[in-house]
């Protein structure tokens, strides 16, 4: 089944430590998203003989089930598939908007 989740769409997280935070989704790669400015990961890179050691930050993967869409109102919705005119749009069940075109 293809996920209603894709690149570019406005999400919050449901649940586990992140709980609540909200960005754009960065990428989606089978059943897991990464959302950005969330679930942020460290690395620390040891030094080389030719570059400085280093920390970098980057968003750790989420699973699409911790994700919801965004309403008007910032509180998340539930959404379903629309067909108007032969054209298929992604509808917001809470404030009866459209989200985005399929």
């Amino acid at each position: 089944m293809a996920s209603k989740v894709r690149k570019g769409d406005n999400v919050i997280v449901l649940s586990g430590s992140e709980k609540g935070k909200t960005g754009l989704v960065l990428a989606v790669s089978g059943d897991r998203a990464v959302v950005e400015g969330v679930n942020v990961r460290v690395k620390h890179i040891k030094k080389t003989r030719n570059e400085a050691g280093k920390i970098e930050t980057f968003p750790g993967a989420l699973h699409i089930s911790n994700l919801s869409h965004i309403a008007s109102d910032g509180r998340p919705t539930k959404v379903s598939f629309v067909t108007v005119d032969d054209k298929k749009f992604l509808f917001s069940k809470k404030d009866k908007k459209e989200i985005r075109k399929v």
